[in-house]
């Protein structure tokens, strides 16, 4: 299903830039998707000219309009009134619809490896032509939090990355009628699935954390570089549930670090999967001071391990 879906999405974004002339095979894929997919594109994420996938959700950028100051007649009072010029604050959000392309894959992973490119991001609207009515451009972005999505190995769901992205300047400008999409699309798209992961634990045996049946979502906050003369994420909690049997390992190195008086950090790894192959690979540094929290009724046990840093690698 993943693969039908990539194929009709490059069939949709090829439509939606390819105006009048011959049907291309995309175009003819796309024909048939239906109404389903058709929705999934009416608005676009394009960075630096290239359009990395859709949008399903989008906290955008709220007009500003700050209040000028005037003298009224020869009173002391001062009155406020809006100034002409408007603004727009210059954070956004945006949930990744279609998965990832591979240009934002990199953005992502040189974020998390805090040496950021600034990027010229646009979120583009369309109409039920698939032609461009606005284009909302955010200049000199910079991605300052990713919120991994959670993961459920008894769900089918297809889960999305979103992206809080701070911008130097904004602007907001509408399209004419009929315009056609700027911007290229051949890029491959990878969505992640809620129930394709392997996570491992330096230390644990593959057999334990194979059990491991939900990973909660997580954040990861970014600095601005320019400002900080040390950056360093912020990095949310790793919290998975399990059956207590499968807890052995998790639990054995916790009773080693109170028996020692010291905590010990371990490596780790989460790896999106598409089969048995990687999509996306994030590795945590310094997992440690477990927490666990069993209910008897059920056996299920929830850990907490608290998180130095996580990296990424496509």
């Amino acid at each position: 299903m993943a693969r039908i879906a990539r194929k009709l999405l490059v069939g949709c974004l090829v439509l939606a830039i390819g105006g009048c002339g011959a049907v291309s095979e995309e175009q003819a894929a796309f024909s048939e998707a239906g109404e389903e997919v058709a929705a999934s594109v009416s608005r676009l994420l394009v960075l630096d000219g290239i359009v990395i996938g859709t949008v399903s959700d989008v906290i955008e950028p709220v007009l500003v309009t700050p209040p000028i100051e005037n003298d009224v007649g020869y009173s002391s009072v001062r009155k406020k009134k809006p100034q002409a010029k408007v603004a727009w604050t210059q954070d956004a959000w945006f949930t990744l619809g279609s998965g990832l392309s591979s240009s934002a894959l990199q953005w992502i992973q040189s974020s998390l490896a805090l040496e950021p490119a600034r990027k010229q991001l646009a979120l583009v609207k369309l109409d039920l032509n698939y032609n461009e009515t606005s284009r909302f451009e955010l200049n000199d972005a910079a991605i300052t939090q990713i919120d991994f999505p959670g993961l459920d190995a008894a769900s089918t769901a297809a889960v999305n990355i979103r992206l809080k992205v701070h911008a130097q300047a904004t602007t907001l400008s509408s399209a004419p009628s009929g315009s056609p999409i700027q911007g290229q699309i051949r890029q491959k798209v990878k969505q992640l699935s809620a129930q394709r992961y392997r996570l491992d634990i330096a230390g644990i045996p593959t057999s334990d954390t194979a059990r491991i049946s939900r990973i909660a979502p997580f954040s990861v906050g970014l600095p601005d570089t320019s400002a900080s003369a040390v950056p360093k994420q912020r990095v949310g909690n790793l919290r998975i549930t399990l059956l207590e049997p499968y807890a052995r390992g998790l639990r054995a190195w916790d009773a080693s670090d109170r028996a020692s008086g010291v905590n010990t950090t371990r490596t780790g790894t989460l790896q999106y999967l598409a089969g048995e192959t990687a999509l996306l690979t994030l590795t945590f540094q310094s997992l440690g001071g477990l927490q666990f929290t069993t209910t008897p009724a059920t056996g299920i046990t929830d850990v907490t391990l608290a998180n130095g840093s996580v990296s990424a690698q496509f």
